[in-house]
């Protein structure tokens, strides 16, 4: 029942932001920047085209006012994507959090083609796409910069991107420990929610139950809700 619910809000949720955000993301010149940082980093198994989309759109056109805060943020691919449109924006910075060595079971397992850790190359790449200035590196644990965060950095969050340990009990406590420090009206976005990733679902769905996060839309493999 639930692999059919979260096909049912993918659907649904694609054709709405095709409806509604297409054409935002489309406006010259964000078309022309979207392009372009799109193509920085370039991973089969990080974020597609149509996810990177609706992270732009969310960024790029902010509900509230504050920062950006990802966690997990591997070689950088939705790093360039959220920094080049928060600063397009004239938005705020974006606080990545990772410790570059692979959190859950599956990135352990490929960090070994890193040399141990992305770091080196995430750098590069933010280098690359020239977004260096407008992204504040914390390398840490997700907890642990949450239990940090009130030093670190003195705006409310307003778009916080969970895409660390995918893991149900790891995804619960980022929820769990990063939500108080995001602002009424702010977003909430979770990467691989799918099928693919029964843990992610679970905690997400048990989050958007809770209601401290309304009006959920979905693409495939992306869910995003606002705190209410």
């Amino acid at each position: 029942m639930r692999s059919v619910i979260t096909r049912a809000r993918s659907a649904v949720g694609l054709v709405r932001f095709a409806a509604l955000n297409i054409g935002r993301v489309a406006r010259t010149p964000r078309a022309f920047a979207f392009l372009r940082y799109t193509w920085v980093v370039r991973d089969p198994d990080l974020t597609s085209d149509l996810q990177r989309a609706v992270l732009w759109t969310l960024a790029c056109e902010p509900s509230v006012s504050g920062c950006i805060v990802e966690l997990g943020a591997w070689i950088g691919g939705t790093t360039v994507c959220l920094a080049a449109a928060s600063r397009l924006a004239k938005a705020g910075p974006v606080y990545a959090v990772d410790t570059f060595a692979g959190a859950d079971p599956d990135c352990q397992a490929r960090i070994g083609h890193y040399g141990g850790s992305t770091r080196d190359l995430f750098q590069r790449n933010l280098q690359r796409a020239g977004v260096t200035a407008s992204v504040h590196v914390l390398g840490t644990t997700t907890v642990e910069a949450a239990r940090t965060w009130s030093t670190q950095a003195q705006s409310p969050i307003r778009l916080l991107f969970i895409d660390a340990d995918h893991r149900y009990a790891r995804v619960r406590e980022d929820f769990e420990t990063w939500i108080p420090h995001v602002a009424h009206g702010g977003v909430v976005a979770w990467h691989d929610y799918d099928d693919a990733h029964a843990g992610v679902v679970q905690a997400v769905d048990e989050a958007v139950a809770t209601g401290v996060v309304v009006n959920p839309e979905t693409v495939p493999g992306l869910l995003w809700a606002y705190k209410r």
